[in-house]
């Protein structure tokens, strides 16, 4: 038996190209096949291609199958411990694809703590034009699940550790939860990676993530991914995937592979800097509240320890003097950059008022997001550099250092629905 290899030597070596051991060379560096189509010798060549069951598919077009998608694809399979992994436009793609996979009308899908655009997928989408009822559960607290399940529960939807608020749920007890009702659970572990949290390990039935964030780790391409057994990515490939048209570009799908190969260097030092810079802003006395599970005063922090090997490169924090403090002081900011994404070489910061500014106060509040809430995304710069840029900016901020956050409430409004931007 085939001793199992570290993450480094798996992303690096790991997956199989579409010529393997078949040419005298072999690229060290993957080539980019950026052929939108693909001819064939014979017709029934073509045939095979498409009803045939090949490991090596002979490619018929760049929205159907590719060989440069194919080889991230076993990357990414290899990376999960999964059968299979299918390569989307972008994170939203793979969440879509899979929730449109998954249920039809009339079912039920609950949704925990997630990103804002999950929610609005299950209002615009799920709900609107589907016929899907959705119920989006606010409890961090895994004994809360049963309520929110009813017999037309098809999916449970996660995001560990979610973003913004990077709360933590116990992903090995809501498996068995659902898995004793025939629930399929879903798991964006984009804020996690496969490096922090082994979600198959832990009975997880399918990850749909961003490539975009950590796996690329440069900001320089968009991409998403499906990964589950080997039947699951079979039927979305065959069936939504080349219908939709979401497929990746090879180019991104390229890019992301030779992100990749550092993946495993990168994360811990996003989790060390995450973590020193949440210690200090703990303690700063214009700051009410960080949100970080690497940090004992985390409601999750036993959970994190148990659950995962490393506390994540995001964390939140509430700055006393609402929202004209936060604004004042991302804007002092010289290193930490304003915008909306994460997982890159640079620190990116974002606020509540720019995350959710299609909510009102009373809804962002009630989500958890109170005036002054910042994300920060810590990149690769040196750990002591970072901290001393929050410093001096929060030195600029003039506040009332004596306030208190509002006591967070342990059982939230239960079901919610979002408020989305609309074309008039």
């Amino acid at each position: 038996m085939e001793k199992k290899r570290g993450a480094g030597t798996t992303i690096i070596h790991g997956g199989h190209g579409p010529y393997e051991g078949a040419l005298p060379t072999d690229s060290v560096v993957a080539p980019i096949h950026q052929s939108t189509t693909f001819a064939f010798a014979t017709v029934e060549e073509h045939q095979n291609s498409i009803f045939g069951d090949l490991r090596y598919p002979m490619y018929t077009r760049a929205a159907s199958s590719n060989p440069t998608i194919r080889l991230l694809e076993t990357k990414l399979a290899a990376l999960y411990g999964a059968d299979a992994a299918l390569a989307t436009a972008s994170g939203m793609a793979a969440i879509n694809y899979t929730l449109m996979h998954l249920l039809q009308p009339g079912d039920h899908v609950v949704l925990g703590r997630c990103y804002r655009l999950t929610h609005n997928i299950a209002q615009m989408i799920l709900g609107d034009k589907m016929g899907v009822e959705y119920t989006l559960m606010l409890s961090d607290d895994v004994k809360d699940l049963p309520k929110f399940l009813n017999d037309r529960t098809k999916v449970l939807f996660l995001d560990v550790p979610s973003n913004p608020m990077i709360t933590v749920y116990d992903l090995e007890q809501a498996v068995k939860i659902a898995h004793a009702r025939g629930i399929t659970v879903v798991l964006d572990e984009t804020c996690a990676t496969p490096l922090n949290l082994r979600a198959f390990d832990l009975g997880v039935d399918i990850v749909a993530c961003s490539l975009t964030k950590y796996l690329c780790g440069h900001g320089d391409a968009v991409g998403g991914a499906i990964i589950s057994n080997y039947k699951r990515v079979k039927q979305i490939r065959k069936g939504l995937y080349p219908r939709i048209g979401a497929a990746i570009s090879p180019f991104n799908a390229w890019l992301i592979m030779q992100g990749l190969k550092t993946l495993h260097l990168r994360v811990p030092r996003h989790n060390q800097t995450t973590q020193a810079l949440a210690e200090f802003l703990e303690k700063h006395p214009k700051v009410a509240h960080v949100f970080y599970p690497g940090l004992p005063s985390h409601p999750q922090y036993e959970l994190a320890k148990r659950m995962m090997s490393g506390f994540g490169g995001l964390l939140s924090f509430v700055v006393k003097g609402g929202d004209p403090a936060a604004t004042a002081m991302a804007n002092w900011l010289k290193i930490g950059k304003i915008g909306t994404s994460f997982g890159q070489a640079e620190t990116m910061v974002e606020t509540g008022w720019m995350s959710h500014y299609e909510w009102s106060m009373d809804e962002r509040i009630r989500f958890g997001i109170y005036p002054g809430f910042v994300r920060v995304a810590p990149g690769l710069e040196d750990a002591e550099d970072l901290i001393a840029d929050f410093d001096q900016a929060l030195a600029q901020i003039q506040v009332d250092e004596t306030a208190v956050l509002p006591e967070l409430k342990k059982e939230m409004e239960l079901e919610w629905k979002p408020t989305v931007t609309t074309m008039e």
